[in-house]
């Protein structure tokens, strides 16, 4: 109607333009209601039909075609129909209305912007946002959206540009929620979701079956029911059991039944007819697959054609013998690549086989499938990645796949966290990786792994922990380094961490737990370790002293190496480049270690290191004796053999070594006065690693002891060496072999003592018969002051 009097009024049929200016001035769009949109449309229309006569406001449209065209063109020249004060009038209240509703919609702008944000943080925090503020938010968004259209054209109509909603909230957002995680869980260490290159294509380099596959292979089944019912027993599919069988999962032994919630299953199978197969809908890039549909074709369209004709599926060849036969459905090409389904264990073999199921495409085809893939042992967990990686290939082209098996993965958790048997870990192992495997894929949302997560949490203990550390292990790095689950994978952390500090846990479920919050958890050091710059000249002296001599097989190609050594200009920085080589016996192989003392002792004819060289080796000994560290026992032993190398090298003398070896047996100790069992932190009463040092050291150089003196020396340590075996709380058995070697080889026919009183007893004589001798070893007590440790040295004290 208001188009109609504008209409009237430009052709002069009358010439009051009160009733129009009354309707201009009487819109309303103070309320966000249903009239808004209705003013909004009145109004739209009025500017379209008479807005540039009556109000002399110029489209924007108009006046940029204008711009465009050039200088020379302006502007048609409208006559005035009104006043310029009823102009005035008109431009006034459309651009009041103009105004108005930009500052609406910039409002819903920000509002939508702020529910948003509101939603995305909730799913961070908490994996999923309430259904109310999802609604709230979508409502919002619903209704910027419906007033930006006409916002817009009004707009252009008054001549005004459109304001842009800029990103700048969105920037805010990501700024917040960076600010967010930096107080969570710190600096981002910057490592992929995944450890390599390999592995992160494994898991996002999917064969697009959209692209490969024709369109006719990807739509579903709408055929009559006697093709239906034909397709579906030519690819062992048909109705009745097998149909009965379809509807259902049903875990192995020990696992429960895990109903889809459907007896039958609707068949919707699609008789394709693999003749009409037009080459131009499959790409050029694609012969092989061609070639695959046309062999398909040739042998009878996948057992859609003759009864008995034969087919290769997956490099296995089948020949029907009488398609009739419900008990020859193995001899089907769809069964056949079913069975090839376990057999596919590389990435290629795993696209094929997608490619190919496509060509069987039915309702009751992916239904089988996933039941294929669900019925993997639980002894061949290897090949759960595999299936995971078909799922996610054909879920591009068929979602109901994926969906059906996550949801049948999940019901299947349930029951089996339900079950408080301890007889089934091997299922819930292999549960969990299928969802593990399945969230690295995209197929499950991260919040079912979070679910699994918390539901083992409620109850962490037995096999519960098992199934957190098993999901961590799998998909724990992907859950936090990935930005949507970051945090609330971190607080999942910190939860579990709390738990497993709060309950007690053996040694095995502590060292699972530790491990599998470090894995997921990645670390900021490089998995490259960078070589340490050194000059040629140290790289060739420890190429010399570790790798050649690795090489040398006799006592005359250490020689060579001596020579070698020798050509090197001995200035202070080449002779301790030589001296740290060699004291780096850890690094040189253990056989090796004798001729590495003969070249010492040559070397030393010609260049001072042997003195260098010993005291080194014992400064490192007394330095593993001192701190408690298992790391170091490899590197002690070696120490140890090349010390007694060192000795028949006549490059130690035999007090260092009877020194060496009483602070074996007396450094750190300390004895407790009620119970008069050994006490020391760095050589715990349960501990034997000493032990294996003195054999070591004694096989090593005990055969040249000699001499009468040299024996009884020998002997007399062997008896504070017992004492000191029989304060250990156990000795195990390999251990015990080698203190009887060592007394076989040191002292044949010698008498072990069998309790503690005996030794006690017989080191006092040894200490009241002792003299003074020169060449008498300081000989130890027990009990006296030192020994209660007073000056820390020990519980065996020498005499003055």
């Amino acid at each position: 109607s208001l188009r109609i009097i504008c209409e009237l009024f430009k052709l002069g049929v009358f010439n009051d333009s009160l009733p129009i200016l009354h309707v201009v001035t009487g819109v309303q769009v103070e309320k966000n209601d249903e009239t808004l949109l209705l003013n909004l449309a009145l109004l739209n229309s009025f500017m379209k039909c008479a807005g540039q006569q009556l109000t002399g406001l110029v489209p924007t449209s108009l006046s940029d075609s204008v711009k465009d065209a050039g200088e020379g063109c302006t502007l048609p020249e409208r006559p005035t129909l009104v006043t310029s004060q009823v102009q005035d009038k008109f431009k006034t209240a459309v651009l009041r209305v103009h105004d108005h509703v930009q500052t609406m919609l910039q409002g819903l702008h920000k509002d939508a912007q702020r529910k948003r944000r509101r939603v995305k943080r909730l799913e961070m925090t908490q994996g999923e946002a309430p259904a109310k503020f999802l609604e709230e938010t979508k409502e919002v968004h619903l209704a910027f959206d419906t007033l930006l259209r006409p916002v817009t054209t009004l707009c252009d109509l008054v001549g005004q540009r459109m304001p842009e909603f800029s990103q700048e909230e969105e920037e805010k957002e990501e700024e917040l929620l960076e600010v967010m995680d930096l107080d969570v869980i710190g600096d981002d260490q910057g490592n992929g979701m995944f450890e390599d290159a390999e592995t992160q294509a494994f898991y996002e380099d999917l064969v697009n079956i959209n692209l490969v596959i024709p369109k006719k292979f990807l739509q579903g089944g709408k055929g009559d029911g006697d093709e239906k019912q034909k397709c579906d027993e030519d690819m062992g599919l048909g109705h009745g059991d097998d149909a009965k069988e379809g509807g259902e999962d049903t875990d192995e032994k020990g696992d429960g039944k895990v109903v889809t919630g459907e007896e039958s299953v609707d068949i919707g199978a699609e008789d394709v007819d693999l003749t009409n197969l037009d080459s131009a809908e499959v790409p050029d890039d694609l012969k092989d697959l061609s070639q695959i549909f046309e062999a398909d074709v040739e042998n009878g369209g996948g057992g859609r054609g003759e009864e008995g004709a034969g087919t290769a599926v997956s490099g296995v060849s089948t020949s029907g013998g009488g398609g009739g036969d419900d008990g020859a459905s193995m001899n089907r090409p769809f069964d056949m690549l079913m069975l090839s389904v376990e057999r596919a264990r590389t990435r290629e073999a795993v696209d094929e086989l997608a490619t190919q199921f496509c060509v069987y495409n039915s309702k009751a085809s992916r239904h089988r499938l996933v039941r294929t893939v669900m019925n993997v042992d639980w002894r061949q967990t290897e090949l759960i990645p595999y299936h995971a990686r078909l799922v996610a290939t054909l879920s591009q082209a068929f979602p109901d796949i994926g969906e059906n098996l996550v949801s049948i993965l999940w019901r299947q958790f349930y029951g089996l966290l339900k079950g408080k048997g301890q007889f089934n870990l091997g299922s819930k192992m292999r549960n969990i990786i299928f969802i593990s495997e399945l969230t690295k894929f995209g197929v499950a949302k991260p919040k079912i792994a979070f679910a699994c997560w918390n539901q083992c949490l409620k109850d962490f203990a037995n096999h519960s922990v098992k199934v957190v550390c098993t999901l961590l292990e799998r998909c724990g790095r992907w859950l936090y380094v990935n930005t949507k689950s970051r945090i609330r994978c971190k607080r999942f952390l910190d939860r579990m961490m709390a738990l497993s500090k709060a309950k007690y846990f053996d040694q095995e479920k502590r060292d699972l737990i530790e491990n599998a919050y470090n894995q997921c958890l990645p670390s900021n050091k490089s998995a490259i370790v960078k070589e340490k710059e050194r000059p040629p000249m140290q790289k060739y002296i420890r190429r010399v002293i570790r790798e050649d001599l690795a090489q040398c097989t006799s006592d005359r190609d250490a020689k060579l190496l001596v020579k070698r050594l020798r050509k090197l200009p001995w200035d202070e920085e080449c002779r301790v480049w030589v001296i740290k080589a060699i004291c780096n016996v850890g690094r040189v192989k253990f056989d090796k270690l004798a001729l590495l003392a003969t070249m010492v002792a040559r070397l030393n004819k010609y260049h001072a290191v042997g003195d260098t060289v010993v005291d080194a080796v014992l400064e490192e000994i007394r330095y593993g004796l001192e701190h408690f560290d298992y790391t170091m026992y490899q590197t002690q032993l070696s120490l140890c053999r090349f010390l007694g190398e060192l000795y028949s090298c006549y490059m130690v003398d035999i007090q260092a070594i009877f020194d060496t070896l009483y602070s074996m047996i007396t450094v750190g100790h300390q004895v407790d006065e009620k119970t008069g069992e050994l006490i020391s932190k760095t050589d715990p009463p349960t501990d034997t690693y000493r032990v294996r040092l003195v054999c070591m050291l004694l096989e090593t150089c005990g055969i040249y002891f000699e001499s009468r003196s040299e024996k009884r020396r020998v002997d007399r340590f062997l008896v504070y060496f017992q004492r000191y075996l029989l304060l250990k709380r156990f000795i195990p058995v390999d251990v015990e072999f080698l203190v009887a070697d060592l007394f076989d080889r040191v002292h044949p026919g010698l008498k072990r003592l069998k309790n503690l009183e005996d030794a006690t007893r017989k080191i006092n004589k040894l200490e009241a018969r002792a003299g003074r001798a020169a060449n008498r070893d300081r000989l130890v007590k027990l009990g006296s002051g030192a020994a209660a440790g007073e000056d820390g040295s020990g519980f065996f004290s020498p005499l003055p």
